[in-house]
């Protein structure tokens, strides 16, 4: 009459089966401190419950986690990193389930991922991605959010194994990105029918993405006619896989006591035939003979070692990081300087067709507006406001603002006989986007330009530098970043502007160096504000 209640928080797949073993377990009466154990276990995606274990929100309202069985031990990586989720979480060392990451393409681009990807391994498919030789097939590279899926999460912690010992790491890692469409988890048979339909659309999208061998699986089975190739994109004959682990999040005596015999109860053969059912492999690896088609081995690869502590959160710190929507004010030079020739053009020239091609690499979310300046170009003031503040994708009569932009960049004039005012310029512009700084988005001013300052009523290098540390705020930062072209720019001074900011400072010789340029400054993001 008095049952010791465990509620057992399980992810929305391994729910069902856990649901079973607790009816059964429930059966047994279990004797708790002289009263009868039971659970009660209800579906939450793991990203709500490790927010709710961490203290990173409210639990008004809902019911206590006791115990909790997630996809993968990654989500218990991230819930520790915190002190509340430290001292909340006991791992057991017990899997419910086990389940291979796999990678998972539409038949009809299966020949051209063939071709884009010489090697399936861990290390070569991420460099592909990275490298854009995916892309180059014309196929879209989706990439599950690591933020909310347990798929996403172990790609995105593979990717910075491999990634932290190559000559780049900070590149590469930002090239990933980059590279990789952002989606919601293809974690169910629905969302793979969403997935497999994109190749037989009007719009002929060859994607390919990461999810559990056991959501391949139960797609190919519900889908016979139009199963999804299955990879094991392994590493030295090992892959990742979800674990599925059972953690008890409770600190109350009596659940513990209740939940350890639980735990007894998930290695039972009653529980292993329940998670296979599902099409999931028991604890041991093995799985049910009869799913074993459509490219499903009938031996699971060896599991790569797991995250290290603090390995996850970092990995999924950097994604965050070079996630973050930024909002860009662009100051371009059309003084005299702008037509100093660099090899058989003009500054202005190169930067023109760099600017042409950067544009194209921000995403639809950034925030951009557009200055150019000279000397007195707008009364006494050395720059004119060409495109106003807002988002690309947004209307500004019959184009929206990134064509507008491109339009800037392709008819923008310079003014012959007019010198620049670079430093009056680059202090105006930091003080606007001081004044409208935006929370949790990367705030930088782009200075395109010859780099240097001629104008004689130009304020001074060290009143630029002396006003710049002044305003600069780390709690509300706003970095500069200075692209030059050509040998004529004053890199020392630039290179002392944008050291206060945190920014960088950069020199383009040919249109095509903006590709490195935009990667190096987003990649940034990562080390700030520490950064060599």
């Amino acid at each position: 009459s008095q049952p010791v209640i465990v509620n057992v928080a399980a992810s929305l797949d391994i729910a069902p089966a856990v649901q079973r073993i607790g009816g059964y377990f429930n059966n047994l009466n279990r004797n708790v401190g002289g009263r009868c154990a039971e659970v009660e276990v209800t579906e939450q995606s793991s990203q709500q419950v490790a927010r709710q274990v961490s203290g990173q929100s409210s639990t008004a309202g809902q019911l206590p986690v006791d115990a909790w069985v997630p996809e993968s031990t990654l989500w218990v990586d991230l819930v520790r990193s915190s002190p509340l989720g430290t001292a909340a979480v006991r791992p057991t060392g017990v899997s419910v389930a086990r389940s291979p990451l796999v990678l998972v393409v539409p038949k009809q681009a299966a020949r051209d991922f063939a071709s884009a990807v010489t090697r399936t391994s861990w290390p070569g498919l991420l460099d592909s991605v990275a490298g854009g030789k995916v892309q180059s097939a014309a196929m879209t590279f989706q990439m599950p959010d690591p933020t909310e899926d347990a798929s996403g999460l172990a790609a995105v912690v593979e990717a910075h194994r491999i990634f932290s010992g190559s000559a780049d790491p900070r590149g590469e890692m930002t090239s990933l990105v980059h590279n990789v469409q952002g989606t919601s988890p293809f974690n169910n048979v629905t969302a793979l029918a969403d997935f497999a339909g994109l190749a037989t659309s009007a719009l002929k999208v060859k994607p390919v993405t990461f999810t559990s061998e056991q959501a391949a699986k139960s797609y190919n089975r519900s889908a016979p006619g139009d199963p999804l190739d299955v990879i094991y994109p392994t590493l030295g004959g090992a892959d990742y896989e979800l674990d599925y682990p059972f953690t008890i999040t409770t600190t109350n005596p009596l659940k513990v006591r209740a939940a350890q015999e639980f735990s007894k109860v998930l290695g039972s053969s009653l529980a292993r035939s329940a998670v296979q059912r599902l099409g999931f492999r028991s604890a041991d690896g093995q799985g049910d003979p009869a799913g074993l088609q459509d490219g499903i081995r009938a031996t699971a690869p060896p599991a790569l070692p797991p995250a290290t502590p603090g390995e996850a959160q970092e990995a999924l710190q950097q994604w965050k990081k070079l996630n973050l929507g930024s909002r860009d004010l662009v100051l371009t030079d059309v003084s005299e300087g702008s037509q100093t020739l660099v090899g058989d053009q003009t500054a202005m020239q190169l930067l023109q067709k760099a600017a042409s091609l950067g544009l194209g690499l921000f995403p639809d979310n950034t925030q951009m507006g557009a200055w150019e300046y000279a000397d007195h170009l707008n009364g006494s003031k050395p720059y004119k406001v060409m495109v106003p503040m807002g988002g690309l994708t947004e209307q500004l009569g019959l184009i929206n603002r990134r064509q507008q932009l491109q339009q800037l960049a392709q008819t923008i004039k310079p003014y012959a006989s007019s010198p620049a005012a670079l430093f009056s310029t680059i202090l105006a512009g930091f003080n606007w986007m001081t004044a409208h700084y935006v929370p949790d988005r990367v705030n930088a001013l782009i200075v395109l330009g010859s780099g240097q300052s001629n104008a004689h009523d130009d304020i001074s290098l060290s009143q630029l530098t002396a006003q710049l540390r002044k305003e600069y705020n780390p709690q509300r930062p706003v970095e500069i970043i200075t692209v030059s072209a050509g040998s004529t720019a004053d890199t020392a001074a630039l290179d002392e502007i944008t050291a206060i900011t945190k920014g960088a400072s950069f020199i383009v010789q040919k249109p095509s160096d903006i590709n490195k340029v935009f990667l190096d400054s987003v990649g940034r993001r990562i080390c700030e504000p520490n950064c060599g």
